[in-house]
Order: C-alpha cells, then sequence, then structure tokens
C-alpha cells in the first residue's frame, strides 16, 4: 500500500495546489467577514469584553470579570432567555459566571437586575445537581450490585466510604447515604439566594461570592465579619473563590448539617411516594436556616411565589457535547 502523506501547506513546487490553497483561504476569510458582520459591533465588543470562553454548545463556558450590561450581553448571544427555559421551550446553556457584577445596583430596571441575577445562577444550580445526581446513580448502581452479591471493586468500595464521610456519615449504609445525596430543588436554591444575598447586593456577595449566608466560626475560616458586629461574635460569613463553590457548599450543607434532617427526610418520603421534591414542599422544613424561623419559611415562599420560581424545577441543561 502507497505511503500517505498530510500536507499542512502547498506542496513545493505545485503551483496549481498553491492556487488552490489561495483560493481556500480567501474562502475562509469571507466566511468569517460575513459571520462577524452578523453580530451588531457594541454587541460584539461587550461579548468579547466579558471573555466568554469555551464550546459553542454543549460544553460548558466559564464568564469572568465582567460588568451587568456585559453579562446580559453574553446571555444574550448564547441564548439564554428566562420565559423560553421556564416555557420548556429552550434548554440553559452551560455558563459559570465566576462572580457577580459589582455594578448591578446601576441597573435601573429591577427586572433586568433580576434576569441577571437569575441567569448568573441558574446554570450552576443545575450543573451542582448535575454532579449530584451522577453520584447517586453510581451510589445506587454499587448497592444494587452488593445486594446481589456481585464484587465490588477497591476503587468503588473507597468511593463509596469517601462520599459517605464526606456527607457526615461514619459508613456508607444505603438509605443514610442516598438521603443526602440528592438534589436541591433549583426554585430552593433561587429563593435562598436572592433572600441571603439580596439578589447580589450584599457585601457579602459581591466581595466574597457568599450566596447563601453560611457562617465560619473558625479564627482560620475564610470569610467576611459583619460590619455592624463585634469581633466577639465569633462568627464570620464564608466567602469563596467563586459562585460555583458557594452554590456547592450550601447544597452540601443542606445535604449534611443536622439541622436540615427535616429537609432530607421529607425529600426522601416524597421520592418513595413517586413525588417530585419541589421548593416550595422542602422550604416549609427550612425554620433552622434563619434565627427567623417561620417566618423565614414565609418569605422564602412569598419570593418563590412572586418571581414565580416554581416554573423552574423542570428545566434542565443542553447536554454536554460529545
Amino acid at each position: 500500500m502507497a505511503a500517505v502523506t498530510f500536507f499542512f501547506g502547498p506542496p513545493p513546487g505545485r503551483r496549481r495546489a498553491g492556487l488552490l490553497w489561495v483560493f481556500a483561504a480567501l474562502f475562509c476569510l469571507s466566511i468569517g467577514m460575513l459571520v462577524q458582520v452578523t453580530l451588531p459591533e457594541a454587541a460584539k465588543e461587550r461579548a468579547q469584553s466579558a471573555e466568554l470562553s469555551g464550546p459553542a454548545s454543549g460544553g460548558s463556558r466559564t464568564l469572568r470579570k465582567s460588568r451587568a450590561d456585559q453579562l446580559a450581553a453574553a446571555f444574550e448571544s448564547a441564548g439564554f432567555d428566562l420565559v423560553s427555559v421556564r416555557l420548556g421551550i429552550d434548554q440553559v446553556p452551560r455558563i459559570e459566571t465566576i462572580r457577580l457584577p459589582k455594578d448591578m445596583e446601576k441597573v435601573a430596571d429591577p427586572e433586568v437586575r433580576k434576569s441577571i441575577f437569575l441567569r448568573t445562577l441558574m446554570p450552576l444550580i443545575l450543573m451542582e445537581n448535575e454532579r449530584i445526581r451522577e453520584a447517586r446513580k453510581r451510589a445506587k448502581d454499587l448497592f444494587a450490585a452488593a445486594e446481589s452479591n456481585q464484587p465490588i471493586a477497591p476503587a468503588d468500595r473507597a468511593w463509596l466510604e469517601k462520599t459517605a464521610e464526606a456527607y457526615g456519615l461514619e459508613s456508607p449504609e444505603q438509605r443514610a447515604l442516598l438521603s443526602r445525596l440528592d438534589v436541591v430543588p433549583v426554585s430552593l436554591a433561587l429563593a435562598q439566594a436572592i433572600q441571603e444575598s439580596g439578589w447580589g447586593q450584599s457585601r457579602f456577595a459581591k466581595e466574597g461570592n457568599a450566596l447563601y449566608g453560611q457562617r465560619v466560626w473558625s479564627e482560620e475560616g475564610r470569610g467576611l465579619r459583619a460590619e455592624d458586629l463585634d469581633g466577639d461574635e465569633g462568627f464570620k460569613v464564608r466567602s469563596f473563590r467563586n459562585l460555583g463553590e458557594s452554590v456547592r457548599a450550601y447544597m452540601k450543607n443542606l445535604n449534611s448539617h443536622s439541622a436540615y434532617e427535616g429537609l432530607r427526610k421529607r425529600r426522601a418520603v416524597l421520592r418513595s411516594q413517586g413525588r417530585q421534591p419541589t421548593g416550595a414542599l422542602l422550604a416549609v422544613s427550612l425554620e433552622s436556616y434563619s434565627e427567623e424561623g417561620v417566618l423565614y419559611v414565609k418569605r422564602l415562599l412569598e419570593i418563590m411565589e412572586s418571581n414565580d420560581l416554581a416554573g423552574f424545577d423542570h428545566v434542565t441543561l443542553v447536554p454536554r457535547a460529545g
């Protein structure tokens, strides 16, 4: 069989092949010019300065160093529309926004400000739920294999033990682990972020990517002190390197802390009944999240209702590329 050689340029001494390469380059250049003019210059500039990177479809993209108008432009260029998503017409793009814009308060229209906040958090919540769902499936498959006396690989056994420990369990008991290794409804995660961060306006959200008001008592713990509290209060509001970390820590908190055992039991019961654990159904178990108790739960329910957040409990992510 003859050897095949791939050239990455016009082969030497072949004028005709060289001309074909020239024509091909001119064709690609013309196509590039056509693509460029389809995006208005102002919108293109905002999207570029927002630094949205990554594959155009299916893959996760990272958005950083953005102003509010840049963030909105990037969402629009990605086709991220809340109405279409809520109606099930479109799926949520995989966009990881690193931090909230610091000029959010300068957005005059409150509805625009809310839209930016919701579109910032929704993909992060869905991607973390996806990670939890995949881990839950792996655990269920391993438990099923053990019940049918199939051998469990040492690596899988070690993973189960490590996961159980991470969720505050001494051993990977099936019922206990699966009650903790479960997703948090989108509407609940959004409502609590709205309540705890004031739609992203709080100092903790701006300076520390803290969306859920989680506290740390250790001096070594990374966090910010409230300006109206004395240092003797003993706690700080936990800060994070990015918003995704804040969402992950929040879900881990609900899924492992003893204060939220009632929420986990309620979620497990709903699943056993074949019912979907919605944000409204689980919010009633969150009296312990705030010193306000029942009033806090009431506020969460009001936020969900006034912003129609329940419509987001069924939304899905754009599938991964490949």
